[in-house]
């Protein structure tokens, strides 16, 4: 049997990779259901519609392989080092009777149809290879590989192992050996009826040809979906240019004149498209990955301009403005309020120096003397007897009225109010003294920027202006 697939595989090799790739599937794996979208990939990179390299197809590997097994009389001798697959235990073995019948019985669950799943991904079936699903009882089976080995004879003397992981095999040996159980009979059965006796090469060659039509179905679709596309105008019915406004009113009395108006195809659209594919040309032979990082820097460094522009505009707005001005004229009026206060307070003293913080000390110390003395809110006692809590001296009516004046000062909150604005208009001076009009460093964001937008540069030298001038 090994020698038609012998014919087969050298009989291949001239013809289309997708057929190389069907039969290497096909004499590996039986079934290509999930394949199709491959095969139609490489028919596009065969006659260069994609750029990409034409998949190597291991011929004659499988042919060597399916030599080399039809030549040696092999044997299994066990399954081992399973890992992952269903609910079979790790580190449980398998093993076959080198003569003889193995017979295996178990429980529903047991694992035997697991066992058989293996060996059909190893070896070769009719019908389609069984999914061999993760240990669901292992809550860390995602993270982990699937994983057995089945271990067989050559000649009776040679050992050797295959490994199975991920469904993958590590040699094509044991695809001699043919694996029937109640899946393979239901195909016999169902999938190929009338024709499930064909000799095993024909049938090889059958499932080649309705993989060929199935690919050229599907690229039959794709052209007949790139026909509708190309004559799809809904694109054009957006915005409000003359072809939307023209097609959005296409009427029985629209005339073939007025399409042809805008059907002309001149100098300047062949420039534009000529323009169009140079740039389509450059966007294809872009990498993505590169691309969206690229942008992503571009647009932190866009960001930053951006918050350099916010910074000035809020700092030189006519709201910031007007609040400095506020605390100007607000400091002005307070300061004329202190003055008169002080005038009224400490005028026609006999020395100097009232008013000041040593002052407001010793007045305060008096204050605290007769509260505790006479009680709270007493101070200053201006009565008809009243004394000088300092002094002892009686208090005249000149020295009693300068008493009420030396209380309205030290209470009122002018003073206050003038410290307070004070603080806020030294914190406003040490924030612009700290605000930066220089754009240097940003100019080679700016550069990218002007590429962008031309008219950007003029509107950036205006804001530099503008924010210099005040």
């Amino acid at each position: 049997m090994n020698d038609i697939f012998s014919e087969i595989i050298d009989w291949v090799k001239t013809k289309p990779i997708f057929w190389q790739q069907t039969i290497y599937k096909l004499l590996t794996k039986n079934e290509i259901n999930d394949d199709i979208e491959e095969f139609v990939k490489t028919c596009k990179i065969e006659i260069g519609l994609l750029k990409e390299d034409v998949p190597s197809v291991e011929l004659e590997d499988l042919k060597n392989s399916l030599s080399k097994s039809s030549t040696n009389n092999i044997t299994l001798s066990k399954i081992r080092n399973v890992q992952n697959i269903k609910a079979l235990k790790s580190g449980e073995e398998l093993s076959f009777e080198e003569h003889g019948i193995t017979v295996i019985y178990g429980d529903n669950g047991s694992g035997k149809s697991s066992y058989t799943g293996i060996l059909k991904h190893v070896c070769k079936t009719r019908g389609s290879l069984p999914s061999l699903v993760r240990n669901i009882y292992d809550n860390e089976s995602h993270n982990i590989s699937q994983f057995a080995e089945v271990e067989y004879k050559v000649d009776n003397a040679e050992i050797k192992t295959i490994r199975l992981e991920n469904g993958s095999i590590s040699s094509l040996d044991l695809k001699i050996i043919d694996v029937f159980d109640t899946y393979s009979a239901h195909h016999y059965i169902e999938d190929e009826a009338e024709i499930a006796f064909m000799p095993m090469g024909l049938v090889v060659l059958e499932k080649l040809a309705k993989c060929c039509r199935k690919v050229e179905d599907k690229i039959r679709q794709e052209i007949i979906d790139y026909e509708q596309k190309r004559y799809d105008y809904s694109h054009l019915l957006d915005g409000e240019t003359e072809v939307a406004r023209f097609l959005n009113g296409i009427s029985h009395s629209t005339t073939l004149n007025e399409l042809r108006k805008l059907s002309k195809f001149d100098d300047n659209d062949k420039d534009a498209l000529k323009n169009f594919e140079e740039e389509l040309e450059k966007l294809k032979k872009l990498d993505p990955s590169k691309k969206i990082t690229d942008n992503n820097k571009k647009i932190s460094r866009f960001n930053l301009l951006k918050k350099k522009y916010e910074d000035l505009e809020k700092a030189f707005s006519d709201e910031h403005i007007k609040e400095i001005e506020t605390l100007v004229e607000e400091n002005i009026s307070l300061t004329k309020s202190i003055e008169e206060i002080t005038k009224n307070a400490f005028s026609d003293l006999p020395i100097g120096g009232f008013g000041n913080e040593t002052w407001k000390r010793l007045w305060e110390s008096a204050r605290k003397f007769i509260d505790e003395l006479k009680g709270e809110n007493t101070f200053p006692e201006t009565s008809e007897n009243s004394v000088c809590p300092l002094c002892l001296q009686k208090l005249d009516k000149d020295a009693q009225k300068r008493f009420v004046s030396f209380e309205e000062y030290v209470k009122s909150d002018i003073q206050e109010k003038l410290h307070t604005n004070e603080s806020k208009l030294d914190k406003i001076s040490s924030y612009y003294d700290r605000l930066d009009l220089n754009f240097e460093p940003y100019n080679p964001t700016l550069k990218e920027v002007y590429e962008i937008s031309k008219d950007f540069e003029i509107s950036h030298n205006k804001f530099v202006e503008n924010i210099n001038v005040n």
